[in-house]
């Protein structure tokens, strides 16, 4: 707040702008802070309805390759129908489940996650040939000795190739895993930096939001304050009977510089009057002084005659 506006500026103005722009701080504090947590809910949010789904579907996949490999290591070498329909159902299934998995991640993919999932899809395909053909060769799909026959037969000839598929599409899972938890932990410490930059920014603009504060209420104080102590001790100077000094104002336009005019115009109708009393005073004191020199003339000739 200047020098300027402290002199010229009333009271109430220099209040009312003083208050407004600790105001207008504030708000621009509320407003750091609101665009610091909606980003952070933006990105909390991403986390949760993005990531955190795409991290799950990835590890139930994970779970579904596992478990299709150990039903047909498990088909290898069971022998009663009921214990092979079982494995089968859990094959079936397990393929399914997959397969509904890998859909849900393709249709939210960005483009690398659609090459890592165009690349799952081929492994999943290498892995599934020896189920596949089984199925295709038996007279049934319900024909589960047969199929059962037929996938130990492919397996027995292609179990290097079928165990290195296997071992390709858990290493392209892991792959898009790895990725996944990049982006997470990415996010994670972005979600912090802005956090910390949130916090940064609303300490600073609070710092000044109170340093103008303290300031503005200082200046204020000050202004108001000197003039009113100066006019306490003109008054008790002119009431201490002292009219010589005139008081002046300063250049000062508020109600103070209006409260030391009124007091220095008073003085100096007090002073006049005073003149004017002295004057009056001096000629009555001629007058009687003149009066009584007649009165001792008269006397004086009135004792001679």
């Amino acid at each position: 707040m200047s020098l300027s506006l402290t002199r010229s500026s009333s009271i109430s103005r220099r209040l009312s702008v003083g208050f407004g722009v600790i105001v207008l701080l504030l708000a621009v504090v509320a407003l750091v802070a609101v665009v610091s947590m909606r980003d952070t809910r933006q990105r909390v949010t991403l986390m949760e309805e993005h990531l955190r789904p795409k991290t799950d579907r990835l590890a139930q996949m994970r779970l579904q390759v596992n478990q299709q490999a150990m039903s047909m290591r498990n088909i290898g070498i069971l022998t009663a129908d009921e214990d092979l329909a079982k494995e089968l159902q859990k094959l079936t299934q397990a393929y399914a489940t997959y397969d509904t998995l890998s859909k849900a991640l393709l249709a939210e993919a960005d483009a690398e996650e659609q090459q890592l999932l165009g690349a799952l899809a081929d492994d999943r395909k290498a892995a599934a040939e020896v189920f596949d053909r089984a199925v295709k060769q038996a007279s049934s799909p319900n024909a589960v000795q047969e199929i059962s026959v037929l996938m130990r037969m492919e397996l027995r000839v292609n179990l290097d190739a079928w165990n290195k598929a296997q071992d390709k599409w858990l290493a392209d899972i892991d792959t898009l895993q790895a990725r996944t938890a990049t982006v997470v932990a990415e996010q994670q410490q972005m979600l912090v930096r802005r956090a910390d930059g949130g916090i940064v920014v609303v300490l600073v603009a609070s710092l000044i939001a109170i340093g103008f504060a303290v300031l503005a209420a200082w200046r204020i104080t000050a202004s108001v304050k000197v003039p009113l102590r100066l006019a306490v001790s003109e008054a008790d100077r002119m009431a201490g009977g002292d009219l010589s000094q005139a008081i002046r104002a300063s250049g000062r336009r508020d109600e103070t510089g209006q409260l030391l005019e009124r007091l220095e115009a008073m003085r100096s109708r007090w002073c006049v009057t005073v003149e004017e009393l002295q004057a009056t005073t001096q000629g009555i004191a001629t007058a009687s002084s003149e009066i009584a020199t007649g009165n001792l003339d008269l006397s004086q000739r009135t004792e001679r005659t």
